[in-house]
């Protein structure tokens, strides 16, 4: 449209306005090349260029580094919106990756758990018989003993 106008201002002698649809229509050819190449938006999408790959290591420290409230009212679900809200595919699968990581969480911790049991009742097994306790070096004690 910008070449076309410009174009028009030329048969009309308008040099100023000319020129500056040229360059007008100049700008838009080059943001639709880098578009084309994948470099802003990508092919078609905005901000598709940018990847885990290519995102510098400040965005992706400081993505890290959200605490959960950041995180739960960046993938918040608005449950009345449904599946027309935006990025609700995404939002749902960040939620069911969530739930499979706080299930894994907790088996490893009940597995924790009954393992301290077993060792406790090893131990005392041990010194009822009045049998020495096997030497256990004092960091890995100390971390088989410390707080989750």
């Amino acid at each position: 449209m910008a070449t076309v106008a410009s174009g028009r201002a030329m048969r009309g002698r308008l040099w100023a306005e000319a020129r500056a649809l040229a360059a007008l229509a100049e700008t838009y050819q080059r943001l639709a090349a880098r578009e084309g190449e994948g470099g802003i938006g990508g092919p078609g999408r905005a901000g598709a260029g940018l990847t885990p790959g290519t995102a510098p290591l400040s965005l992706i420290a400081g993505i890290l580094e959200m605490d959960g409230a950041a995180l739960n009212d960046r993938f918040a679900v608005d449950p009345d919106a449904g599946e027309a809200q935006p990025d609700y595919a995404l939002k749902r699968a960040f939620w069911q990756r969530r739930a499979g990581q706080n299930r894994w969480l907790e088996a490893v911790h009940f597995r924790r758990q009954a393992l301290e049991r077993r060792v406790e009742a090893l131990e005392a097994a041990l010194v009822a018989a009045d049998l020495p306790l096997p030497e256990e070096h004092a960091a890995r004690r100390a971390a088989r003993l410390a707080p989750d």
